[in-house]
């Protein structure tokens, strides 16, 4: 009898971000969801956040099979200087596990050096997020070299069988979701009022199309006068049950109106109309707004992340 073999590949398409996706979800169902970014986030961060990216995700996405099945994958993040790695927790701390991190810190070293930083001065750094209490990985980060570089994320998560606190819109604003490619323009002008992000209609368009988007996930809050004055894009896990929220945003001209609130309990009460257990909102611990409102819409804090970092 023929023993089974590991075999990598590149990423090969949408079809392969549905099964990268659907992994995830399966191994987070098997050893909770620690160390695994949610299915969602997987589409928003190879999605939106490559948009500017040069090199195409076939380059940048490695996938490990066994037997036709994923155990693990890798992505390069680029321009943001780190990747992404997620393992069957059969494999963690595995020959497998070391194989997939040499991968990644090699094809981010390789972008750093075809693509200087312009700073004479600047460090050369390898970027790796680290889910608190993930112990694999903390010892292949210690056995590296890896150390925090200052910041910190709270995975928090909302039971959403609890009940939901009154809020209302001020008067003239109304909640939907959004129709389609139609509204791209709309969608632009509250991500980049909210965040001051950079977005061509090009790139929004793409997103749209992309794997795991459906205009209905996104929600947006509509002032008087038409414009888009806060949002939200939500992205369901059916195996778990959950649905993130990823970004959350009110455009600047439209803050201190609890305009976010009110559109994340409306949507709650939707999932929770939709069968869904879970709401899931990642932040920054150095956002107090983001904090405050999350904390106050019953959001706790399950995972610390640690953005970890690595000199060469």
């Amino acid at each position: 009898m023929t023993e089974s073999r590991i075999i990598a590949r590149s990423y090969a398409g949408d079809k392969d971000m549905y099964l990268i996706q659907q992994a995830n979800a399966h191994w987070a169902q098997m050893a909770s969801s620690l160390g695994y970014i949610h299915p969602g986030d997987i589409a928003h961060r190879l999605g939106n956040g490559m948009r500017k990216a040069t090199m195409p995700l076939t380059e940048t996405v490695r996938i490990w099979e066994k037997d036709g099945e994923i155990v693990g994958w890798v992505a390069n993040y680029q321009y943001w200087y780190g990747f992404e790695l997620q393992v069957h927790p059969d494999y963690r701390g595995s020959d497998l596990h070391r194989c997939m991190v040499d991968w990644g810190e090699a094809q981010v070293r390789a972008y750093i050096e075809n693509n200087p930083n312009p700073k004479p001065d600047a460090e050369k750094v390898i970027y790796w997020d680290l889910f608190e209490g993930h112990e694999a990985t903390a010892r292949f980060m210690q056995e590296r070299g890896y150390e925090p570089s200052g910041k910190t994320y709270s995975y928090t998560t909302r039971d959403l069988s609890q009940p939901f606190g009154d809020v209302s819109l001020p008067e003239g604003f109304s909640i939907r979701q959004a129709t389609g490619p139609e509204e791209a323009n709309k969608l632009i002008a509250v991500h980049v009022g909210s965040f001051g992000s950079e977005w061509t209609l090009e790139q929004y368009l793409k997103v749209m199309a992309g794997p795991g988007y459906e205009p209905e996930r996104e929600w947006v809050v509509v002032a008087p006068d038409g414009q888009f004055a806060a949002f939200t894009v939500t992205w369901v896990d059916d195996i778990n049950k959950t649905e993130l929220f990823e970004p959350v945003g009110t455009h600047k001209d439209f803050q201190r109106k609890g305009l976010g609130r009110a559109l994340m309990t409306h949507v709650m009460q939707h999932m929770r109309e939709e069968g869904l257990k879970t709401a899931i909102v990642w932040h920054g611990d150095d956002n107090p707004a983001s904090t405050g409102l999350y904390a106050a819409l019953g959001f706790q804090r399950r995972y610390r992340i640690i953005e970890m970092k690595r000199r060469f």
